[in-house]
């Protein structure tokens, strides 16, 4: 799920929190992910010409991965997903869909 909005300050400052909560309005078991995580993460991409914000909540049930942008004055973000139980198996394939993300 690809979502752009407009921002007043800055969503991708890395703070995984105050990030993702302002998309889970949007997605209910990304709320239920970001209540009861495991693990979450942040990391600034290195090397791209746009600054991205990557992110990983691992919660009980689903695990999100999510890049986050900014272009243009707008926030872009894209997530993925997978039941926490089958994301070892797809791990690689949806690594490789977040970091290909790039906004024109």
């Amino acid at each position: 799920m690809a979502a752009p909005g407009r921002t007043t300050r800055s969503s991708s400052s890395g703070d995984v929190e105050r990030t993702l909560e302002g998309f889970a309005g949007a997605d209910y078991n990304l709320q239920d992910a970001l209540t009861a995580a495991t693990d979450k993460k942040a990391q600034k991409r290195e090397g791209s010409e746009q600054e991205f914000y990557d992110y990983e909540v691992a919660g009980p049930d689903f695990t999100y991965l999510a890049a986050v942008t900014l272009n243009g004055g707008k926030v872009f973000a894209l997530f993925v997903s997978s039941p926490t139980k089958s994301f070892k198996s797809d791990e690689a394939a949806l690594r490789h869909i977040v970091e290909s993300f790039k906004t024109i």
